[in-house]
């Protein structure tokens, strides 16, 4: 049953928040429905802490869905206006880190 809730959370967002890929979505109305869902679904999924555990891992699975979808320019943005370093890979440099990159992509969050 869990397996397949993140599909209908992303489902339940692409219907009632409106996602649109490659656009500005923190401002405005998404922006309002996006924090006041958050919080809501973190009252209710934060009661025991298999719950809360559940719950982080389904926003880093939305966040990891939102962030694919963004354009290079506003996944740089948004990592130096976060602080994180971030430096261009050279061709050479990514094939040989494909395979340790690759691991990372396809890994899923675990808080427990």
């Amino acid at each position: 049953m869990y397996a397949l809730l993140p599909v209908h959370i992303l489902t339940f967002f692409s219907t009632n928040i409106q996602i649109k890929p490659h656009a500005q979505r923190f401002k405005g109305e998404y922006a309002h429905k996006d924090r006041v869902s958050h919080h809501v679904l973190r009252l209710a999924y934060c009661r025991t802490e298999d719950l809360r555990r559940w719950f982080l891992a389904q926003e880093c699975e939305l966040f990891k869905h939102k962030f694919t979808e963004q354009l290079s320019d506003v996944k740089v943005r948004f990592m130096h206006d976060n602080g994180l370093p971030y430096e261009l890979m050279t061709e050479a440099q990514y094939a040989e880190m494909h395979d340790a990159l690759l691991a990372v992509a396809q890994s899923r969050c675990d808080f427990g």
